[in-house]
């Protein structure tokens, strides 16, 4: 009897575009809050699909311990019980994921389940959407906001006690610190647009939440330098984003900016796609390594060595952490070329999916298993001086970050 295992591959490629109360307020306004949530979500059935779903996206987990039973009685694949995470690594169902108060109440019922600690990177990413639906919940209603800072001291308490991996706090407290920063200026603090400004210096290439924060910068209480600040950085990102920059530098009543409603759902929709790649860092490999269908680094000089094509490969399910480090290797080559700034001329990510199919006696027997490698390739020019720093990055401040944060943090996880 011959098990064979046959695995065929296909690209796709994606295309990235790329108030708390004012002081004096009564601790009683916040207790009511949360009995408002609680009774709320007493009456969501937290063990239903659909209350998982509306909270972060994704299913209920199947039964932990029935699962590991499994995977030691009858020798299922590793990848079935692994860093204690489900396998549900599609992407999360949006079109069902709850608002504000409905959000936070679907949260926290099924944070209410034991499944949910059962399987802790999943509970990873159901703090993140907890904070992410109490945060819409406060912007649409500036009462409710002292429960998003209620749910924010739980999650760090939590964090304290829990082992989740590095790479898995290291995606989670990003999204959570720059919501903490958005409510903050929701509630008039003054220092909540330097907090911004302090993420994004804290995490230099990551793309996605330099987007976020960039979008929560429009926010009225942002102040208008790290507002103007925060989206050249966006666009020396994604040059499509000049025309916004040029409108911040021009117009001194900013009529153009999005009503609060409107700029609520568009942090909402940039936030809940990554959800479930909170999970999913877990699984990153190695700084300039990859697991299974990954190659790691292809880097070569371009345009007569005035610039580098920077591509990286990895079977990682973080593909946000995946152009990190293309990116990273990027400065790492301006460096080494003695230049102190470079610009991004084009960007491309794409995932192939690799998939498995079990062969018994040459019939296929079983259903199929799908294995994402992730794939970005970044162009960039190498810059030695400052004539256009607008529309370059520095270089010192991401090769700093990687090896005084993310190296560190990726080896710690090993």
């Amino acid at each position: 009897m011959a098990i064979i295992h046959n695995f065929s591959a296909k690209r796709i490629y994606i295309f990235k575009g790329r108030q708390l109360m004012r002081q004096g307020l009564c601790a009683a306004v916040v207790v009511g809050l949360a009995l408002t949530v609680a009774g709320a979500s007493a009456a969501v059935d937290s063990k239903s699909d659909e209350t998982w779903i509306q909270c972060d996206g994704r299913p209920r987990p199947p039964d932990a311990g029935v699962i590991k039973a499994a995977h030691v009685l009858f020798f299922l694949p590793r990848m079935i019980w692994k860093n204690d995470s489900p396998a549900q690594r599609g992407a999360a169902d949006q079109a069902h994921v709850a608002h504000g108060i409905e959000g936070v109440a679907a949260c926290e019922a099924a944070m209410s389940d034991v499944r949910s600690r059962d399987w802790p990177l999943r509970r990873a990413s159901q703090w993140v959407a907890l904070t992410l639906h109490a945060l819409t919940a406060g912007l649409q209603d500036p009462a409710r906001l002292p429960a998003f800072a209620d749910v924010v001291a739980r999650y760090q308490a939590e964090r304290a006690q829990a082992k989740w991996p590095d790479t898995v706090l290291w995606e989670a407290d990003g999204w959570i610190d720059a919501m903490t920063a958005v409510a903050a200026m929701a509630s008039g603090e003054k220092d909540g647009g330097s907090r911004l400004a302090t993420l994004v210096a804290r995490r230099p290439a990551d793309f996605d939440l330099l987007r976020f924060v960039a979008t929560a910068a429009l926010l009225p209480d942002c102040d208008q330098p790290t507002r103007l600040a925060l989206w050249m950085r966006l666009a020396a990102f994604d040059r499509s984003q000049r025309p916004i920059v040029n409108a911040l530098q021009t117009a001194p009543s900013l009529p153009f900016l999005p009503s609060g409603e409107e700029l609520v759902a568009e942090l909402w929709r940039q936030l809940v796609p990554n959800l479930n790649l909170v999970e999913g860092a877990a699984e990153v490999d190695k700084y300039g390594q990859s697991g299974f269908g990954g190659r790691g680094f292809d880097s070569q000089s371009i345009d007569q060595g005035t610039g580098a094509r920077v591509t990286y490969e990895g079977s990682v399910t973080s593909p946000e952490m995946v152009q990190e480090m293309a990116l990273y290797r990027a400065a790492e080559m301006a460096e080494a070329a003695g230049a102190p700034r470079l610009r991004i001329k084009a960007f491309l990510p794409w995932k192939t999916i690799m998939t498995s199919h079990t062969f018994m006696n040459g019939a296929m027997i079983g259903g199929s298993s799908h294995i994402v490698s992730y794939k970005v390739a970044y162009d960039v020019t190498f810059v030695r001086d400052d004539a256009d720093a607008d529309s370059t990055i520095e270089v010192a401040s991401l090769v700093t970050s990687l090896r005084q944060d993310f190296i560190p943090m990726l080896n710690r996880q090993r």
